[in-house]
Order: C-alpha cells, then sequence, then structure tokens
C-alpha cells in the first residue's frame, strides 16, 4: 500500500453572498469525501439563509435564487456544526483557500464555536506550482483541460467535487513518485490548520470595492503607481475590468491604454491618481 492510499480528503468550496467578508455571508457549502483508490465517496452540501441581501453580481454568478434560499436553506447556526462534524479528521483541499476560510472563520466567528484542527492544502497552490504550463488555473478552465463536467459551475458542491477530480488526476499522475511522506510533503507543501487560519483582509475592504466598482461602471480611466512581481515600478493608465482577490491579495484585471492585453495589477502599494481626490493609497502596509 502506497503513502497515498492511506489518505481521506475532503475537498470543500463555498458560495456566498460577495467577497468581503466582513459584510457578505455564507450562502452555500459543498464537499465531498475522497481516496485515491477509492474516488469520492460521500457528498455534503447545504444552503445557508443569509440575514442581509446578495450582491447583484454574486447572485449572478452562483444564480442561487431566492425561492431556493426559501424553500431550503437552513439557518448558520445549524449548517456550519452539520459541516464541521462532515470533515471528521481528514485532510481537506480548497481552490483558493484564503477566500473559502476567510468566510468560514467569519462565520464560525458569528455564531461563537471554534473552528476545526483539520489540516488543508490549497489546491490552486498546487496547481501553479506544479502545473505551470496550464493556461489557465481557473476551475472552470481546468474542468474543460480535462473534460470533467460535475454540473452548474459556481455551485459549491459541483465545485467542490471538481476541485477532488481535477487532483485525483494529478495525483494519480504523480502517483509513482510519492513513495515516503517526505515526498509526498515536497509535492503538497506546507499543510496548515483551519484552526490557525487568521483574516487578513484590510478593514477597509468595503471602500474600495465601492471605489473600483464605481470605476469599472463608469470605464473610468486611471492613472496607477504599482510594482511588478520583480519590484520594477511601473506607471499606467489603465480601465479597470474587474477586482480580484487571490490569497487574500487584492489585485485588479486592468486594460492598459492605448489598449493592449489586460494585465493583472497588484493593489498592495499601489498609488491611483484620481481626478477628483488626488492620489489614493488604499493599502500602504504589506500583508505577510
Amino acid at each position: 500500500m502506497g503513502v497515498l492510499d492511506t489518505i481521506t480528503w475532503v475537498a470543500v468550496d463555498t458560495e456566498t453572498t460577495g467577497i468581503n467578508p466582513f459584510r457578505h455571508e455564507l450562502v452555500e457549502i459543498g464537499a465531498v469525501r475522497f481516496t485515491l483508490q477509492g474516488g469520492i465517496s460521500e457528498r455534503f452540501q447545504v444552503l445557508i439563509r443569509p440575514k442581509h441581501k446578495f450582491d447583484p453580481k454574486a447572485r449572478a454568478v452562483n444564480l442561487i435564487t431566492p425561492e431556493e434560499i426559501a424553500k431550503y436553506a437552513i439557518e448558520l447556526e445549524e449548517a456550519l456544526p452539520a459541516f464541521f462534524a462532515f470533515l471528521r479528521n481528514d485532510l481537506l483541499l480548497f481552490h483558493n483557500a484564503p477566500f473559502d476560510l476567510a468566510f468560514i472563520a467569519r462565520s464560525a466567528q458569528k455564531i461563537r464555536i471554534p473552528l476545526p484542527r483539520n489540516k488543508y492544502y490549497d489546491h490552486l497552490y498546487f496547481s501553479r506550482t506544479h502545473f505551470p504550463d496550464r493556461p489557465s488555473h481557473s476551475l472552470r478552465q481546468l474542468k474543460q483541460q480535462l473534460n470533467i463536467d460535475t454540473g452548474q459551475a459556481h455551485r459549491a458542491l459541483a465545485d467542490a467535487e471538481a476541485t477532488a477530480l481535477i487532483f485525483l488526476d494529478a495525483l494519480h499522475k504523480r502517483a509513482g513518485e510519492i513513495t515516503s511522506k517526505k515526498k509526498f510533503a515536497r509535492l503538497m507543501g506546507k499543510a496548515r490548520r483551519v484552526s490557525n487560519f487568521e483574516i487578513r483582509l484590510p478593514e477597509n475592504l468595503d471602500e474600495i470595492l465601492k471605489y473600483f466598482s464605481r470605476a469599472i461602471k463608469a470605464r473610468q480611466l486611471l492613472k496607477i503607481n504599482y510594482r511588478q512581481k520583480t519590484g520594477e515600478p511601473v506607471t499606467a493608465t489603465v480601465r479597470v475590468l474587474d477586482f480580484l482577490i487571490l490569497n487574500q491579495r487584492l489585485f485588479l484585471k486592468a486594460l492598459p491604454y492605448p489598449p493592449k492585453e489586460p494585465t493583472i495589477i497588484p493593489l498592495q502599494d499601489a498609488i491611483i491618481y484620481d481626478p477628483d481626490r488626488g492620489p489614493i493609497q488604499f493599502l500602504s502596509q504589506r500583508h505577510e
């Protein structure tokens, strides 16, 4: 029996009413239990009744209807403990773990229950590290690349199942290399405990979201100073296309002007020259 044959995983995905864990809420949790040899053996899915309204952008993505919530949703106080019980002591897998865990952690705080001590890995990090040549690491694109169909995208159970199947495909391809716990740890990277997770998103996230939502809606051109991954400073005029949260860091997807290919701009230490407000620096301290 190989090292991987002894491990049971639970892949987890969530849907939320928006992207700000300080203001928005969990609305759906999906999870699947799986092993390398047995595949998926158990499924968990629950809809959660939110206290506040959906962000229209979130509803447009997950298509969770008010009728569905009215008919099937239960209270967070019932849903979250049931989810934690389903996890047992298994290893957890998330695609973009910090996003899901920020909402899970905030939800646990709200109802005053402790987070589980399960160890977890981030499948997004795993994909980027071990398959750098993939044209995209989004779950939707990975499903297309591997011809995996789990149903409607951006629903928690379907995306949890997709995460498991994509990861299983990778494990089967790499299983021959993993002959010891040391080699397994090298493949997976550092495991972290859910109970130690900290939300490091800025408290002014709502202000930042509102600012760039208005800029996107108005198709406004903004002059921005930022630093590339190499540390090289860049000054560009851009039209913001989207606002992204990856690993609790904030990014803009933007189209440079004159028009070129869209680029990803880290918001950390960036200075936006607003035509009305002047220079704005939303994030001036690094969050490690």
